[in-house]
């Protein structure tokens, strides 16, 4: 690329960047799967969480009584507590020198535009994953490893109506289904499983169930497993290796967009570099807690 200007590499085409970052952070961005995605016109959103709810703290069903010929409807109204959250602002810049775009290889820039992707994905994970575990309404547990509530790598043989299996399986089989059941007095169906690698391992090595069907919906998600005991089932490397979290995905709250994900690019002429952005203005924000469950300490 003799005639090669600095920022006139073909991989930096503004339209090439922007698609492949994009396409990059979307295989990593859980975020996105866990909240329903909106979008606001300010620094700030004002949001709503349902306040109606019955003498146990579960979801509130209204009367709907049978209505005669001529008669009017029974009318109802929303209970519900207005908060505020804060956009936030993440981003991450890359320079790439003229010596790279003119003589450098097409994998440093892969490695640049992973790099980006990756990271903004993770913060944007991370904000997320705060605002849902520091929620104080979330339904929790924490195993103690004793007694019936043993571990989930506990490999002791056991006995369960699916035969003969270890007792950190039926520890895993038993764990979950309570955690549906906890969630479903208040409303909620858990459909989504978050763990860690570590964590998957445990899952593969000592239990009688595997993942199952592929969800056609989820599977250019990087972390993907499949579908696990009725849970679809997502691995972050991120994520805690103790802990299991499980939620009613898009239904527990919302992640709001001032600026979506977002690239850019401009040349500094005075050390001969090219700087490409990703950036990203947002907040997530929890209006359902009891759509999520937080099972804590699987593993000794």
């Amino acid at each position: 690329m003799s005639d090669l200007t600095l920022g006139n590499h073909p991989l930096l085409k503004k339209q090439f960047v922007d698609v492949r970052i994009k396409d990059l952070a979307g295989r990593k961005m859980i975020a996105d799967l866990l909240m329903t995605k909106t979008s606001v016109d300010a620094l700030s959103v004002k949001f709503f969480k349902d306040a109606d709810a019955d003498a146990s703290g579960r979801y509130a069903y209204e009367e709907v009584p049978e209505v005669g010929e001529g008669s009017g409807f029974k009318r109802i109204g929303i209970s519900e507590k207005a908060q505020l959250a804060l956009i936030r602002k993440y981003g991450l810049e890359s320079a790439i020198s003229y010596e790279q775009q003119r003589f450098g290889t097409n994998s440093y820039f892969e490695r640049v535009f992973n790099k980006l992707a990756n990271s903004v994905s993770n913060m944007v994970n991370a904000m997320t994953y705060d605002r849902i575990l520091n929620d104080a309404n979330i339904n929790k547990r924490t195993k103690v490893g004793t007694g019936t509530d043993l571990y989930w790598s506990d490999v002791t043989a056991g006995q369960s109506a699916k035969g003969q299996t270890t007792k950190g399986a039926i520890a895993i089989r038993s764990d979950l289904s309570s955690a549906q059941v906890e969630a479903s007095k208040f409303g909620y169906v858990l459909d989504t499983m978050v763990v860690s690698p570590a964590t998957f391992g445990v899952i593969s090595n000592n239990s009688d169930a595997s993942p199952e069907y592929i969800n056609q919906d989820l599977k250019q998600l990087a972390g993907y497993r499949g579908n696990f005991l009725g849970l679809d089932l997502i691995v972050d490397e991120t994520f805690a290796d103790k802990d299991v979290l499980l939620v009613q995905r898009g239904v527990i709250g919302d992640i709001a967009d001032a600026v979506p994900l977002s690239t850019s690019q401009y040349n500094q002429d005075e050390d001969m570099t090219t700087v490409v952005r990703a950036l990203r203005f947002t907040e997530s924000y929890v209006t359902d807690p009891k759509g999520i469950y937080l099972l804590k300490n699987i593993i000794a």
